[in-house]
């Protein structure tokens, strides 16, 4: 719960979801990564149970969502999730669709313009590419710091499955994320 909400509240500071942005930090191509979202796992409660407590968990994550895309109408986004490298390939497709399309419909549910939306999974197509310095990962290149990319591939993720348990499940789970991208603005 504390990680989520930490990540909602960076979210709700990066987006400054209150307002419109200013058309100099808007662009397309500009990434939002979404707070992480825990789909819940209940055969033997049944479907509703599953839902109400999905609802009690996050519904202040898509609310917040909701409205900064409201407020921002003339922009197009991409809905983009993707998946680490465990399981086939096609599942790990179908399992990112799925999320992506869960978000788009909990969106468009919420007001938000279905037209301004697309639900697109890359499941495992596409590793994310991270900064190494000293054993360091950075998300994102920093002027401060000279540090090389490295994309995380299964290969070189599976190169920590033995000797570093730690570092092989942080690297997955970078690189499965949620993210807001726009494809177009109308002027």
């Amino acid at each position: 719960m504390y990680n989520k909400m930490k990540k909602l509240i960076l979210f709700l500071l990066i987006c400054n979801c209150s307002s419109s942005y200013s058309q100099d930090s808007l662009y397309v191509g500009k990434s939002f990564v979404l707070p992480e979202v825990r789909y819940p796992v209940c055969i033997s409660w049944g479907e509703e149970w599953a839902e109400k407590q999905f609802q009690e968990e996050y519904s202040s994550v898509f609310d917040s969502i909701s409205q900064f895309l409201k407020s921002n109408n003339k922009i197009k986004f991409e809905i983009r999730f993707y998946t680490d490298s465990r399981g086939s390939d096609s599942a790990n497709l179908v399992l990112s669709q799925r999320n992506a399309d869960d978000w788009y419909s909990r969106l468009v549910k919420r007001g938000v313009d279905s037209s301004q939306l697309k639900s697109i999974g890359f499941g495992e197509s596409t590793p994310r590419t991270v900064w190494v310095k000293d054993n360091i990962y950075y998300l994102d290149k920093s002027k401060d710091v000279q540090a090389l990319p490295v994309v995380l591939t299964e290969h070189y993720i599976n190169t920590f499955r033995k000797t570093d348990k730690r570092r092989y499940e942080m690297l997955h789970q970078l690189n499965r994320r949620e993210e807001l991208v726009i494809t177009s603005i109308e002027k």
